[in-house]
């Protein structure tokens, strides 16, 4: 099941936009309607682990009706397609552009992403077209961006949507939970980029050893004490100690990366792992790798009380790039040479 609007993307101008990216689930909607709610905002504002076991009683009806709704967009599945999707408990959404000369009206649909229905995989797809790091705005010219490197894939949304943006690159994506890694070689396999996208199972770090990964199960955002969260697959992370403790965790850093997939030059480097980057960095500017980064964008996580500091990442910045950005609201660092 290839992207099925993928060849027409060869024959848009991405320089002047897409102006917009956006997400459509084909499942929501459906879900939204077996539990009586209004409208999507009031579903996706009150889904929760008890509204979830609410759908698992309509499950059968449920998926009748997803299977129809794509049977209608010609999307067909095979019935070990179909069963993976029944017994994982598995939704669907396209990753859509729309573009200023159409004055943003029709979407086109670019690729898709499986995510899971009792976890929040949907929000932060969402937050990545919504374009929090800035694919779309962070590079003048997408047909020169070469190799970029995801550390923290999540599903595979970022090195998805950046293999569609970027036709002429090299994505290296990096993910240390295993059912997060799972789920992104799926996206990457159904969205037919197994040719581009190299993943591997591993959490990036530097001089330190992983002595814990911890799972997260508490949903972004939400802080009503009413609702039992359903699960953050976003938020694991990863505990470091000087010394080796023994955990079965690959690990590689940026360094590693560099040299073993001969990578003269990371066109753009996305870090979202929660933490890790300042182990990420440290051996970077120490090991002089950062010369071959042109562009970062990450999402920081300060914490004083772990030594997690501003003063160290403009430390490790300050040498190798000359313009720094910091956005205090979705807390993303943008990094570049001029």
């Amino acid at each position: 099941m290839a992207i099925k609007y993928y060849e027409q993307l060869q024959h848009i101008d991405t320089n002047k936009g897409p102006a917009v990216l956006s997400v459509e689930s084909l499942t929501h909607p459906i879900a939204s309607k077996l539990l009586g709610y209004k409208d999507l905002n009031e579903f996706m504002s009150k889904f929760d682990s008890s509204e979830f076991d609410k759908l698992l009683k309509v499950k059968d009806q449920f998926y009748e009706e997803f299977f129809d709704s794509c049977a209608q967009r010609e999307l067909t599945f095979s019935e070990e397609v179909k069963n993976d999707f029944k017994s994982n408990n598995l939704g669907l959404s396209y990753m859509c552009l729309r573009l200023r000369d159409n004055k943003y009206r029709e979407p086109i649909h670019v690729g898709r992403m499986i995510t899971r229905l009792n976890t929040d995989d949907q929000y932060i797809v969402s937050e990545i077209m919504l374009d929090n790091y800035c694919m779309n705005s962070i590079v003048p010219s997408k047909e020169n961006i070469k190799n970029v490197v995801d550390l923290g894939a999540h599903i595979g949304s970022y090195s998805i949507m950046a293999a569609i943006l970027f036709s002429n690159a090299k994505i290296y994506s990096y993910e240390a939970a295993q059912e997060n890694y799972d789920m992104a070689v799926k996206n990457i396999t159904i969205n037919g980029l197994s040719d581009r996208i190299l993943i591997t199972q591993a959490a990036v770090g530097g001089k330190g050893f992983p002595q814990e990964l911890l799972l997260s199960g508490v949903k972004s955002g939400r802080d009503n004490v009413q609702h039992q969260s359903i699960r953050n697959t976003g938020g694991n992370k990863i505990i470091w100690s000087e010394e080796d403790c023994g955990l079965d965790l690959k690990t590689t850093t940026l360094k590693e990366i560099v040299e073993q997939n001969n990578i003269e030059k990371i066109d753009i480097l996305k870090m979202d792992i929660e933490g890790s980057e300042y182990q990420v960095l440290e051996h970077a500017y120490e090991s002089g790798t950062l010369e071959v980064v042109d562009k970062m964008v990450l999402e920081l996580h300060v914490n004083p009380k772990r030594g997690r500091t501003f003063d160290k990442i403009f430390k490790y910045l300050y040498d190798d790039f000359s313009h720094i950005v910091y956005n205090k609201h979705n807390k993303v660092l943008i990094a570049r040479k001029l």
